[in-house]
């Protein structure tokens, strides 16, 4: 997992004033029942990630 503020890095032709800080989280899935393509690494917003929380779709273990 990692964390990170999604404007950061100069990718964009806009005043860096402008834009809003939106914290971002990247999430390398495991398990043998993946999507198609198989692309593991998936990044969501904090927004996104309490809903699939609260939703029961994400189950996060820690220290295992």
């Amino acid at each position: 997992m990692r964390r990170y503020n999604l404007f950061d890095g100069g990718y964009y032709d806009i005043d860096p004033e402008s834009l809003s800080i939106v914290m971002v989280w990247d999430i390398y899935w495991t398990g043998p029942d993946m999507w198609p393509g198989n692309d593991r690494l998936q990044t969501y917003t904090e927004e996104g990630l309490e809903i699939l929380f609260d939703s029961g779709v994400l189950v996060h273990y820690k220290n295992i």
